[in-house]
């Protein structure tokens, strides 16, 4: 028997071992994963011109396209919570009216 978080003890908890196959796969997985993101950065490091207003810069361009990545990963959480936020907002609104 296992002592549940609870502090009651249930016979029918079972353990699940893991899966060698999909640890395997995981690791091929995650190794051809960083194979891909060295291979993009080694090919993508010479420097490019940014200008922004009156500054301007000369990162490697894989810097830039990771921080245009940022802002734009940024943008869409924020609209996104935006959207969601009135969403929830009307369908209270409309439970509200209707009685529900």
């Amino acid at each position: 028997m296992e002592r549940l978080p609870g502090g009651s003890t249930d016979q029918a908890v079972e353990r699940k071992a893991p899966v060698p196959g999909r640890q395997v796969a995981r690791l091929v997985g995650l190794l051809l994963l960083v194979a891909i993101i060295v291979s993009f950065v080694v090919q993508n490091y010479q420097d490019v011109t940014i200008r922004f207003w009156f500054v301007t810069e000369h990162p490697p361009l894989v810097f830039a396209f990771l921080g245009c990545l940022m802002i734009g990963g940024l943008a869409g959480y924020v609209s996104g919570r935006r959207r969601g936020a009135r969403r929830g907002r009307r369908s209270r609104l409309a439970k509200r009216d209707t009685g529900t």
